[in-house]
């Protein structure tokens, strides 16, 4: 006799099924569903207009205050903020040329080092090559 679960084919067609339970709930909010997109796509046409209208507001103001400040020439304060900038800037520069000075005397140092280390590790190098005569002692 066959085993039960081999005549059942409900979890081998469980996709075909998924389908079917999917359609029927589309079928069952058709008229949900339609409101939905209606509603959604008047909103998205609506905010959209929204914003090109706040968009070309910004613009007419920052053209109208843009024309006022040409004409009226650089604040002030704008000035300062400049003359500020600038200080900073020369102070960097002359920081840069401190770090790039005290690296040079780091690295004429440091050449100076190795070239120490490399003569005094010939003088060895010869003193152990030539080891000095023994006379021989009799006894």
């Amino acid at each position: 006799m066959a085993h039960p679960l081999t005549l059942d084919s409900v979890w081998l067609d469980k996709a075909k099924y998924d389908d079917a339970e999917k359609q029927y709930l589309c079928y069952l909010n058709r008229d949900q569903l339609a409101k939905a997109k209606a509603s959604s796509q008047s909103s998205q046409s609506t905010s959209l207009v929204d914003k090109i209208a706040q968009a070309r507001q910004q613009i007419k103001n920052s053209l109208q205050s843009g024309d006022a400040v040409t004409k009226s020439g650089s604040s002030s304060h704008d000035d300062a903020f400049q003359k500020k900038i600038l200080q900073e800037h020369n102070e960097m520069k002359n920081t840069l040329q401190e770090v790039l000075a005290a690296m040079r005397k780091l690295e004429a140092r440091l050449s100076e080092l190795e070239k120490r280390c490399a003569a005094a590790d010939k003088a060895p190098a010869k003193a152990a090559a030539a080891p000095p005569s023994q006379a021989k002692v009799a006894n």
